[in-house]
């Protein structure tokens, strides 16, 4: 057993696709190498700016040969079926074999060493990466164009056990060999490689740090180090952090500084503008506030005396915070109120009218003068220059300018939260501030039942108007535990009402699609929580059409039925559910007709039930509904022990199936027993 290693240089590598592409070649290899029949203990890929790398270990030297014997058609089938059989397992007749009136064929296939098949998988596994962009380039030695690659590929080394893998790889015109290159400005000489150590050691002293993850380290500890030394804070930020390790071979940190004159920006505009356009880093003081440095990585080291380099990345921040201090100059002399009769101008889409129109929509949902007052601005600063600039900072302005013009905090603070959560991975959270929540609430529901309404459902892995997001934002919004105001209507119930508001605006709205998808993602986040998927459907099919509800019922229910009593009592509702025929008429349970001890116990024990549940119910009180179940417990075994149910009394046993039904609807009240498994 060996290792192979296998690297693909070039130019480029656009630093967004690094990490993804690191997966997919890994990916490739593992399918290629298992679909060869080749044995191999581990594979690792690595991505730097300039190379894609996949490091092999345990490798086996030969391939491993197949036996299989193939069946083919009947004895008796046409000519013609048997001579498609013999050419595709070439064969000819005389070396069939005929046996339960089929023709077989013995197949086998020699092991070959793994060196051989080298170049069919590597051209396979660079056909199929699924790169989101490719280009094609002139090669002037083959005289012909490439095949299509992220970006034009310079060299392809191959080095197995310790030697050179030489072989031509056409679609690219280069020869592979044990060959590479260091930092392209710092350490341009080739590099002999021998092993993966050696590769990796080499590439350090040349400059370049193969393993993105250390990268990321680096630049994380040594804008660290440089802020420290002013007695600074790194403000966090892994989104950058991850894109500029994708940017440089090996990391040089710089600390520049920002001129007086911008520092009256906030601190969101300064970070945005530097983040998007620049890659630089946001410098804090200990207290949070931005600090008037700010840290920078360059792939090159800046010489002790040479200012140039330092001079050059503050003066191309100097004009994009000019340009930022400009657009927020203006949106501050503007009217932010009045904005809101300008989105009357702007198409929401063209089957769900304005913007304007949506707004309105809000307003008339939100149950308070100071939430409509949220919902009446919650959209103007889309109108801003700032956020024409900078579209990731909608609702962050709106909340900035909300306050300069003297809202009150909470309204403002709404214009900000109300596009929260995005999605389950939003690591800002839920709003919990009532403002905030019922406008990010109707916010969602109106998208949802705008879009479903109309018939534009996101189908595949397309979702080009978020809706899949803005369900998952609903779900969290209802069920954080500090939001018990929006549990007040079913689901049902505030869909409809944003649905009469879109017919209030001549839209003809199909609502009967909402809450079916809403209750799609529902469940997939419940089984990510590890719900069993019986038990949620349990309870859905009894859903209360309230969010909070149910889950409070399957987490419950969950934990009962792993409980003695739970386990006891499915037996119990599994074999009445057998004792009663479907589409069975049943009647209702006649206390005279009760002769046995034990199935009177069982009926004042579950007409005692009976009268307890509603409450229970209404004050969302499920653990002692479930204690109330496993009360049934001892009256029901006793039942089964003691009663006979299909006795020849006509009257008896169908009094006593009654007794039984009555028992399983009291049970399916709170969920559908037959959906459990076991």
């Amino acid at each position: 057993m060996s290792e192979l290693l296998i690297e693909i240089y070039s130019e480029e590598i656009p630093a967004r696709m690094q990490l993804q592409a690191a997966a997919d070649f890994k990916g490739l290899w593992e399918k290629a190498l298992a679909e060869k029949n080749a044995a191999f203990k581990a594979i690792d890929t690595y991505v730097a700016p300039q190379r894609l790398t996949a490091h092999i270990t345990g490798l086996a030297a030969n391939i491993r040969g197949t036996e299989e014997v193939r069946r083919g058609p009947k004895a008796s089938a046409p000519e013609a079926a048997l001579a498609g059989f013999l050419k595709s397992t070439g064969k000819t007749k005389d070396q069939l074999i005929q046996k339960d009136d089929y023709w077989y064929a013995e197949l086998s296939q020699a092991g070959k060493p793994i060196q051989e098949l080298l170049p069919e998988i590597l051209n396979e596994v660079m056909d199929k990466m699924p790169w989101p962009k490719t280009m094609r380039w002139y090669n002037h030695q083959t005289k012909q164009m490439s095949k299509p690659w992220i970006r034009p590929i310079r060299s392809i080394l191959c080095v197995y056990d310790g030697n050179p893998v030489n072989f031509n790889v056409p679609d690219f015109g280069i020869n592979t060999g044990n060959t590479t290159f260091g930092h392209r400005f710092l350490a341009r000489q080739a590099l002999t490689v021998t092993s993966f150590e050696d590769y990796k050691a080499q590439l350090e002293k040349a400059h370049v740090i193969l393993d993105h993850q250390k990268r990321q380290e680096m630049i994380e500890q040594l804008i660290r180090e440089q802020a420290a030394a002013r007695g600074l804070v790194l403000k966090k930020d892994i989104e950058l952090l991850r894109e500029v390790a994708g940017l440089v071979d090996y990391p040089f940190a710089h600390l520049g500084k920002i001129e007086e004159s911008f520092m009256h920006l906030p601190g969101v505009v300064m970070s945005t503008s530097m983040r998007v356009h620049q890659k630089y880093f946001t410098i804090v003081d200990k207290g949070g506030q931005i600090a008037p440095f700010f840290g920078v990585i360059t792939n090159v080291p800046r010489k002790p005396d040479n200012h140039l380099m330092l001079d050059g990345l503050e003066r191309v921040l100097r004009a994009r915070l000019s340009d930022a201090a400009f657009f927020y100059d203006v949106d501050m002399k503007d009217d932010f109120d009045g904005k809101s009769a300008k989105l009357d101008h702007i198409v929401y889409h063209a089957k769900l009218g304005s913007l304007g129109d949506k707004v309105k929509r809000l307003q008339n949902l939100m149950s308070s003068a100071d939430g409509k007052r949220a919902a009446k601005l919650c959209k103007n600063d889309l109108l801003t220059e700032m956020v024409g600039e900078f579209p990731e900072l909608q609702g962050i302005m709106g909340e900035i300018y909300a306050k300069e013009k003297g809202e009150k905090p909470e309204v403002a603070a709404a214009l900000r939260e109300h596009y929260l959560p995005q999605g389950m991975l939003d690591v800002e959270g839920v709003p919990t501030a009532l403002i905030s929540a019922e406008l990010a609430l109707m916010d969602k529901l109106d998208t949802l039942v705008g879009f479903l309404g109309v018939g534009l459902k996101p189908t595949g892995s397309k979702d080009p108007f978020g809706l899949r997001r803005a369900a998952v934002g609903i779900i969290r919004l209802i069920l954080h535990e500090k939001n018990d105001a929006l549990r007040k209507h079913t689901l049902d119930k505030m869909i409809a009402d944003v649905a009469r508001e879109y017919k209030s605006f001549n839209v003809s709205i199909k609502e009967e699609d909402v809450a079916p998808f809403i209750y799609e993602r529902f469940k997939a986040i419940l089984i990510q929580q590890y719900f069993d998927h019986d038990c949620i459907d349990a309870i859905f099919s009894k859903k209360s059409g309230n969010l909070w509800v149910d889950y409070q019922c399957i987490e419950t229910l969950q934990s009962f039925l792993k409980t003695e009593a739970g386990i006891a009592l499915r037996a119990a509702y599994k074999r009445a559910s057998g004792i009663l025929s479907k589409g069975q008429t049943i009647g209702t349970v006649s206390e005279s007709l009760l002769k046995e001890t034990a199935e009177k116990q069982l009926f004042a024990a579950l007409s005692a039930l009976e009268q307890k549940y509603q409450d229970l119910f209404g004050n969302h009180q499920y653990q002692q509904v479930m204690e109330l179940l496993a009360s049934l417990r001892k009256p029901i075994d006793a039942f089964f022990d003691t009663v006979t149910v299909n006795v020849d009394d006509e009257k008896l046993k169908e009094n006593r199936y009654a007794l039984l039904n009555h028992f399983i609807s009291l049970v399916n009240q709170i969920a559908d027993f037959s959906k459990l498994q076991g």
